[in-house]
């Protein structure tokens, strides 16, 4: 019985707790049964927007499947706008964009797009420093929106157009048939040079005295100015008078005097120096003949002798140089022209009294008379620059040496110049006996010694232009060596000198005249 009782009490235990269960976990039904939803906080499950409602949910946390939703209203503020740039910003001003609803493209918007240091609009380039040909340039262009922006750019040198050739220097002058030339230097690099042409100047002439009809002892010459560059361009003519000593025409030029230090035979006072002659002369083709010295002087003999050369065709010697200025005075009266030297105001030689034998102070005093056409001794320049005819060696047939067949001198006597024994004739040989230099002219080199102009002194050795020498002295210059003397005597520049009234064996003389 009393176990009935506790089995009856345990089933209606059971059947209390699940109507307790029942109670608690059952979904009310309207009519009181089931359970009461413990709702869960509302979720936006879709968001409104400004033209359509959302929806909003919210779950029963006693059973998911339980859920209730609502709607959310309408946000007048929710939009998706699409973007699109209306004014684009610079480096120095904002933009602009607009933004269009996607849900309605009636609401639009605008907002500011911030300033982009980066959005310069530039300008065109300007070259602030050009490129050389060896260092770069720089060009620079500014911002149109804020000029103070700018954006440098490097231009790399460009060797066909980075030159600057400041300095043009004329190289070949251009002639009336010819043109001529120049060259630039840059100035970044004097390495870097070119050439232009200069145009033909068509009074650029060259216009050099050339005999065209020679003087003789019986008629008169003629001689035209002729460019050199084109001999069909003339300028003139003028007479040549008549003339018992055959000259040969020497050009106007430069030359470098004396010797280097290295030629062979050379003598401490042979400076070199360079001398230009502005003018041209006439130069006796030969050393003056004894035929000539007589029938000028007007003497029925002269001092020469059998012993060392007599005849009509031998050079004059045993004179000084007083005879030789007289014999200039006299030679140009006869032919008619204005004698070159003047003493005590006259130019008339026989004015002048005996010629000295010695030093004299009177005579020593001459003077050459300006503008006057008549003949005279070369100067020492003058001599020279005849005698090498072009050449810058120490004989004027292009070479530092000397043998006898081409010059009489004391060949037999080896020296730095004559290197082979020759022929010694220990006299004077007959004019042009040997060949001329390459201006035609003989016995430059040897036979006897020829009296010029100058006092003797020391070169300068800076450049001079028509030098007469020293404007005193104690002797005077003889050039080209003798027939007694050895060979490097006979050299170009070595230079020879004597008192002026001395008369010897060895000394003669030759003629020039403007």
């Amino acid at each position: 019985m009393k176990t009935n009782r506790l089995i009856r009490r345990s089933l209606w235990l059971c059947a209390a707790l699940c109507m307790v269960v029942l109670v608690f976990t059952g979904c009310d039904d309207g009519n009181g049964n089931g359970h009461t939803h413990q709702w869960g906080g509302w979720a936006v499950t879709t968001f409104p927007t400004c033209t359509a409602e959302g929806e909003e949910t919210r779950v029963c946390s006693l059973d998911p499947t339980h859920k209730e939703t609502q709607a959310v209203a309408i946000d007048p503020n929710a939009h998706d706008w699409e973007w699109d740039v209306e004014t684009g910003p610079t480096c120095t001003e904002p933009g602009e964009g607009t933004g269009t609803c996607k849900h309605n493209a009636n609401h639009t918007t605008i907002q500011a797009i911030p300033i982009d240091p980066n959005e310069h609009t530039w300008g065109g380039y300007t070259q602030t420093t050009p490129p050389t040909c060896t260092q770069a340039g720089i060009r620079t262009r500014a911002c149109t929106h804020d000029p103070s922006h700018i954006d440098p750019q490097t231009q790399a040198g460009d060797p066909p157009l980075g030159h600057d050739y400041g300095s043009w220097t004329q190289t070949t002058s251009p002639t009336c048939t010819e043109p001529g030339e120049e060259t630039g230097i840059c100035t970044h690099d004097t390495n870097h040079t070119t050439t232009q042409a200069i145009p033909i100047d068509p009074n650029a002439h060259n216009y050099v005295w050339t005999v065209t009809t020679p003087a003789s002892i019986l008629a008169e010459g003629v001689e035209t100015l002729i460019c050199s560059h084109n001999p069909s361009h003339t300028n003139g003519t003028r007479t040549i008078p008549k003339s018992s000593v055959e000259m040969v025409q020497i050009p106007a030029g430069t030359f470098t005097m004396g010797s280097p230090m290295t030629e062979p035979g050379r003598y401490y006072d042979e400076t070199q120096h360079q001398v230009t002659l502005t003018s041209g002369f006439y130069m006796g083709k030969y050393q003056v003949t004894q035929k000539e010295f007589r029938e000028v002087m007007g003497i029925l003999d002269d001092r020469t002798t059998t012993t060392y050369g007599k005849g009509d065709n031998y050079p004059i010697y045993y004179v000084n140089w007083y005879d030789a200025i007289v014999f200039c005075n006299k030679l140009s009266m006869m032919e008619g022209l204005t004698p070159a030297y003047c003493i005590s105001g006259s130019t008339d030689p026989t004015a002048w009294g005996a010629i000295p034998t010695s030093s004299n102070a009177t005579w020593n005093a001459v003077e050459i008379v300006a503008g006057s056409t008549g003949y005279r001794l070369p100067t020492e320049a003058q001599w020279e620059y005849a005698c090498r005819a072009g050449t810058t060696t120490g004989f004027n047939w292009d070479t530092n040496t000397i043998i006898s067949t081409q010059a009489n001198y004391d060949a037999s006597h080896l020296d730095f110049c004559n290197l082979v024994a020759g022929i010694y004739l220990e006299r004077a040989s007959e004019v042009g006996s040997y060949a001329p230099n390459a201006w035609g002219l003989y016995d430059m080199h040897g036979n006897v010694w020829e009296w010029c102009w100058d006092w003797y002194g020391s070169y300068v050795s800076g450049a001079q232009t028509d030098p007469t020498g020293a404007v005193a002295g104690t002797n005077r210059v003889e050039r080209g060596g003798s027939w007694f003397h050895y060979g490097r005597y006979a050299r170009s520049a070595l230079r020879g000198i004597s008192n002026p009234g001395y008369r010897g064996i060895l000394f003669g003389f030759r003629v020039v005249r403007p």
